[in-house]
């Protein structure tokens, strides 16, 4: 059975718990985004290995053929310590409201191939945001969760508390 982050509430960390956690393959955290990072937006990944693409090079396969994709890189703070979170292209769409299909022709229509980027940080800076996904911890890059899925949330305040 698939869990919802709604069932997963209850489940939630803080970002500094991570560094202590056995099994993060199945993590739920929620803060803010406070950065949308470089990477951010369409990428051309290889169509053998799906790894993101540098002029049309795979990393493993060379020149390769690609297909585009989408991803949000950001930066996830929850007032205990902050991560870097990958989204992918389902959640990305779900969380903006455009495909990735729309994204493109804007930015064909812009002529700007950072439209995907500015949109990103305009529709996530600053929002509240539930993650769920895997986790990887590294003395190199701190913490990185993979994303599966992603939705806004409305924080409780103090007053909302109070009230009941």
């Amino acid at each position: 059975m698939v869990v919802g982050l709604r069932e997963c509430e209850k489940v939630k960390h803080t970002i500094e718990e991570l560094y202590r956690l056995e099994k993060r393959d199945d993590v739920t955290v929620q803060g803010v985004v406070i950065d949308v990072r470089h990477g951010s937006g369409i990428v051309l990944r290889c169509k053998t290995c799906k790894r993101i693409t540098t002029d049309c090079k795979c990393k493993v396969h060379g020149e390769t053929e690609t297909f585009a994709d989408l991803r949000a890189k950001a930066v996830l703070d929850d007032g205990t310590g902050a991560m870097t979170i990958v989204i992918g292209k389902s959640a990305v769409e779900k969380l903006t409201g455009k495909t990735l299909a729309e994204i493109q022709k804007k930015a064909v229509e812009r002529n700007d191939k950072d439209y995907a980027k500015d949109m990103f940080k305009e529709k996530l800076i600053a929002r509240p945001l539930r993650v769920r996904g895997l986790v990887n911890v590294s003395d190199d890059f701190g913490i990185l969760m993979v994303v599966r899925e992603a939705d806004f949330f409305k924080p409780k305040v103090a007053s909302d508390q109070a009230q009941g």
